[in-house]
């Protein structure tokens, strides 16, 4: 029997091999997007246009100049939305 046939005849078999593969946080994620198709499109739109790598670069520039500025204080990294 192939691994194909044993995970998706048991599904309790498969989502223990998938957290144990991906981890529960991205488990978490994969359900949230199936819930909530418009959200990952959404995402899709976002990560194509370049949106959330310039949002990153942006907070690595502000991190670096605020680490140089003030080398002992505690530095809050938004994420993005």
């Amino acid at each position: 029997m192939s691994c194909h046939m044993k995970l998706g005849n048991n599904p309790v078999i498969f989502t223990q091999w998938a957290t144990k593969k991906l981890g529960e946080g991205q488990i978490g994620l994969l359900l949230e997007k199936s819930v909530c198709p418009d959200r990952a499109k959404a995402a899709r739109k976002a990560n194509k246009s370049g949106e959330i790598a310039r949002h990153y670069k942006q907070q690595n520039e502000y991190l670096k100049l605020q680490r140089t500025l003030y080398p002992t204080k505690y530095l809050e990294f938004i994420d993005y939305e």
